[in-house]
């Protein structure tokens, strides 16, 4: 029961933390990168988060739930990213929704990764 808790209040607390984070982007990047800046961080988290857990170390268990399942979970988002890809689309903005989709996997990739490195100096 109390997984279920710490996910529920990382959960919020993750996505507090992108719409806050995604309202400041708006005033200052264009569409969509908020949301892009937004996964790859989630990425860089994710990835450093699970890597320090591996650690001697590393996070607790119920910890490693609070952010990994919770945190990362409700901060990043899958949804979100689709919809933009496809209004992008809608708008005619065919070969900026392509590059936004392959930018948006390759640098996540890149973030998960950079963050494991990052883990493994720390």
């Amino acid at each position: 029961m109390i997984s279920y808790m710490l996910v529920f209040i990382g959960g919020g607390l993750g996505a507090s933390m992108r719409y806050l984070m995604s309202m400041i982007f708006a005033d200052h990047l264009k569409y969509p990168y908020g949301t892009f800046i937004i996964n790859v961080i989630g990425s860089f988290l994710l990835g450093f988060i699970l890597m320090s857990s591996l650690s001697k170390t590393g996070t607790g268990l119920k910890l490693n739930t609070f952010l990994t399942i919770g945190f990362t979970g409700g901060f990043t988002t899958f949804s979100t990213f689709t919809y933009e890809a496809i209004n992008l689309i809608n708008q005619g903005l065919i070969l900026q929704s392509i590059f936004y989709i392959f930018l948006s996997i390759i640098c996540g990739m890149f973030g998960i990764y950079m963050g494991i490195s990052m883990a493994k100096v720390i």
